[in-house]
């Protein structure tokens, strides 16, 4: 024979959990000794869980903050290496004019050492057509 109908015993555990943390609470707010004995008895039980908890949101929250950085970091690396592919066709276009500087700097230093007149002239091959 069942002493309690199974539809009121969640409402009977409930109200008791209520009566003893009322009573464990005006225990304490009367300064009185039990209150902190169960206190102490609950956080000493509760720590590992609570520190297992804390642990296992720290590691989510450091994996999940490194992806996101992995993320910056690829598209940072994508807009360094277009800025590298630009930075080096800057550079080929500045080392092609430097060589046709210093080819029409030598033309010049012949043309001061040659003797008579002499004309100077930009030449652009073409290809050869069949």
């Amino acid at each position: 024979m069942k002493l309690i109908n199974a539809q009121h015993r969640p409402w009977l555990i409930y109200v008791a959990c209520s009566l003893v943390s009322l009573a464990v609470m005006t225990s304490n707010l009367q300064g009185g000794l039990v209150a902190n004995r169960i206190e102490a008895t609950v956080l000493n039980l509760l720590t590992p869980l609570y520190a297992s908890i804390n642990w296992t949101f720290d590691y989510g929250c450091g994996i999940w903050n490194n992806y996101i950085f992995l993320l910056n970091l690829r598209q940072e690396n994508d807009r360094l290496n277009q800025e590298l592919r630009q930075i080096r066709e800057n550079m080929a276009s500045v080392q092609a004019e430097a060589r046709s500087a210093q080819r029409l700097r030598s033309l010049i230093v012949q043309s001061c050492r040659m003797p008579g007149t002499t004309v100077r002239s930009h030449v652009v091959r073409r290809a050869n057509s069949l």
